[in-house]
């Protein structure tokens, strides 16, 4: 088994698993009077998703994004987020907050600040995972938070081109509790 075990390893078959506690949202946005619909797609580390308090008082996220609109044209960036949980419950709860965003296109930087209203059903949990199959195994842990919810946004963006304008999204939100683990995975195995 030993043998088995380090001919495994020099192959470079053990995948080493670390996510961090992830939200994801996607949804519509527009430019309010420059009919520019855009599909709004983000996702970033959260710390909401990696504790299991039911009691969470605050939520602290780091991402990017990218708004595509029809034109083919994207404004990508970065953005960091704080919200506080006003409704909390059993199984779901309620959050609002402010999101600043560096706003980025053709070499180009703008900004924006948003106010947002979040909704969520919930999970918290920790647990260990395995699998196995004839073609390799997987273990380890994951720690935090799974939800799905809804999501509304609205505030003022200073394009990268410089054109000023409110901006409204909204859209659903994931949440993925962060995970630990390993994978060893056996090559040409079908």
């Amino acid at each position: 088994m030993r043998l088995f075990v380090l001919a495994v390893t020099l192959t470079g078959c053990v995948v080493p698993i670390a996510i961090p506690p992830l939200r994801g949202e996607v949804g519509g946005a527009t430019l309010i009077g420059q009919h520019t619909p855009a599909l709004h797609v983000a996702g970033g580390a959260s710390v909401a998703s990696g504790t299991v308090n039911r009691d969470q008082k605050f939520d602290l996220g780091l991402g990017g994004f990218v708004d595509l609109t029809q034109r083919a044209t994207s404004v990508r960036g970065i953005y960091v987020e704080t919200s506080m949980f006003i409704d909390p419950g059993e199984l779901s709860r309620t959050s609002v907050g402010l999101r600043g965003e560096l706003r980025l296109a053709d070499g180009l930087a703008g900004s924006g600040a948003k106010l947002r209203i979040d909704h969520e059903i919930f999970s918290s949990a920790t647990k260990e995972f395995v699998t196995d199959d004839h073609c390799g195994t997987m273990v380890g842990r994951y720690h935090g938070t799974a939800a799905i919810g809804l999501y509304g946004e609205a505030g003022r963006v200073w394009q990268p081109d410089g054109v000023a304008a409110w901006m409204a999204t909204a859209g659903i939100t994931v949440r993925i509790p962060a995970a630990l683990g390993i994978a060893v995975i056996i090559p040409g195995c079908k």
